[in-house]
């Protein structure tokens, strides 16, 4: 599998594994999240701990794995997400087209 790195929003042309690195956390995880929604992206895995990501960002990353089924592995450790943000993810994961 192809290993692709996005520090501070700057892509690569690989598709297959993203691990970012956001400095505005709940911004960027929103940034992050409307290129997951668009049609033709393939990322498989998608890395996105440690980035202090909160309750809104997490509601922004579960609107885009509602969209997004190419998404098989996500990693949201050592972030800021609580319960609220921890419900908008679990209910994308509850869809029964979800591929996590």
């Amino acid at each position: 599998m192809a290993s692709t790195s996005m520090i501070a929003g700057q892509p690569s042309p690989y598709t297959h594994q993203i691990t970012l690195f956001l400095r505005s956390s709940d911004i960027g995880a929103e940034r992050i999240a409307e290129a997951l929604k668009v049609k033709d992206c393939s990322i498989a895995t998608l890395h996105l701990f440690g980035n202090n990501i909160g309750d809104e960002g997490a509601r922004h990353i579960a609107e885009a794995l509602k969209v997004n089924r190419s998404i098989t592995t996500l990693r949201l450790e050592v972030n800021s997400i609580g319960t609220e943000g921890a419900r908008h993810i679990a209910e994308a994961l509850k869809a029964k087209d979800c591929s996590i």
